[in-house]
């Protein structure tokens, strides 16, 4: 017998199951912030600094992207996903 957990972890549900996972609150947050901005893609709303900051290094890392700052050379991500 599946329980509705089941169906949303295998995707034939959505739905909230955890809320490290995402949670309401958070989507509407995103949405707001995506309004006031004119984003062109949708946001997350992350727990911490931290947890922001290790994001954005993943992704830059996953998309292969390149890092740079002000005032330095630009830093290619030299790890794999």
């Amino acid at each position: 017998m599946r329980s509705a957990l089941d169906d949303q972890y295998e995707g034939r549900a959505s739905g909230y199951t955890y809320a490290r996972e995402g949670h309401p609150n958070a989507d509407v947050v995103a949405a707001k912030i995506d309004a006031l901005e004119a984003a062109p893609a949708p946001g997350i709303v992350l727990g911490s600094g931290m947890g922001a900051i290790s994001a954005v290094y993943f992704w830059a890392c996953c998309a292969r992207a390149t890092i740079s700052s002000p005032g330095t050379s630009s830093m290619a991500a030299a790890c794999a996903c």
